[in-house]
């Protein structure tokens, strides 16, 4: 069993994820609503723009009552997570061949930025939320940084059992694994490729160039000053993502989605890409829905969210 006080976060996100896209389907007299509205302008053969009009802030507004909610369970989840006994591990080693990060966490967080030098920095803050006197379980944790080839796994492990899921360690040792990690991470200039996986917490990349593909279950993802140089893929099911594009390369590309949450994208003014937004209940400012050529078109960005606002700076 993983630690039962993840479980529970995990638990009520999904729930509340459930009942938010169940919710598109029938909120409160929505419904009903749209269809007397598409009734009543096929019947009286109104502009149909007014129509799309008055349907579409229908829309927003149900994405925004469904965005705070969720705004503020994600807060919530990262208060639970804040809270306990915090222990700081730190490790590093030299870059090598290595071209590639790989991380996969299943609660707590993931930071990466740029970094310089031939190093790989790692901090691990592992963050137990019941901490028990009794108990030196934390004392075993270490930080692995296993390359293979060209890719580096970063991941946390009892120093006895290296190969050891550690919450699935320490709940044999103690009977409970109330804990979560979080990684702040620096890389060289050299590391262009970038896996990502984070089941509760926020996703953190800054200052760096590459592909990217990062998903994470329950939390915010954040990408600033990013120049993407391959095909890469941002996915959130439940939170939001903001993105900072400084470049992007003719023949790359980028998908970016959320099932529940907004999308925010602020692109370099001189960029050349084409961009196709979507939003099934949720406003889209800044540009419009479909597929446009951005100074003059090129590498295609998509942003898709299924109920939360998207908006294009």
């Amino acid at each position: 069993m993983r630690d039962k006080h993840t479980t529970s976060i995990v638990a009520a996100a999904a729930v509340l994820s459930f009942l938010l896209l169940a919710g598109c389907r029938e909120l409160p007299g929505k419904e009903a609503a749209d269809q007397q509205l598409e009734q009543a302008i096929g019947n009286e053969n109104e502009d149909r723009s007014f129509g799309d009009a008055i349907k579409e802030t229908i829309d927003g507004v149900a994405a925004d009552a469904q965005q705070a909610v969720t705004d503020s369970a994600i807060q919530l989840a990262d208060q639970a997570m804040a809270d306990g006994v915090q222990t700081e591990l730190s490790s590093s080693a030299a870059i090598g061949s290595v071209t590639k990060l790989t991380v996969d966490n299943p609660a707590g967080g993931i930071k990466v930025v740029a970094g310089s030098g031939d190093q790989l920095l790692v901090k691990a803050i592992i963050t137990d939320h019941e901490p028990d006197p009794k108990q030196n379980w934390v004392d075993e944790a270490r930080i692995f940084i296993k390359s293979n080839g060209n890719e580096s796994q970063i991941s946390v492990h009892p120093q006895s059992s290296p190969n050891a899921d550690l919450w699935k360690w320490v709940n044999k040792q103690t009977g409970d694994s109330n804990f979560t990690i979080t990684y702040e991470i620096q890389v060289p200039d050299q590391v262009t490729a970038f896996t990502l996986s984070n089941n509760v917490g926020s996703v953190e990349l800054r200052g760096l160039s590459g592909t990217f593909d990062i998903t994470d279950n329950v939390g915010n993802i954040t990408l600033q000053e990013a120049v993407i140089t391959g095909n890469s893929r941002i996915v959130s099911n439940t939170g939001k993502i903001a993105l900072d594009m400084r470049g992007i390369d003719k023949n790359a590309s980028l998908k970016a989605k959320t099932n529940v949450g907004s999308i925010s994208a602020e692109m370099a003014p001189e960029l050349s890409y084409t961009l196709k937004a979507s939003s099934e209940l949720g406003r889209i400012s800044g540009t419009a829905k479909g597929t446009q050529d951005v100074n003059g078109g090129g590498p295609l960005i998509e942003l898709n969210s299924q109920v939360g606002s998207i908006s294009v700076q």
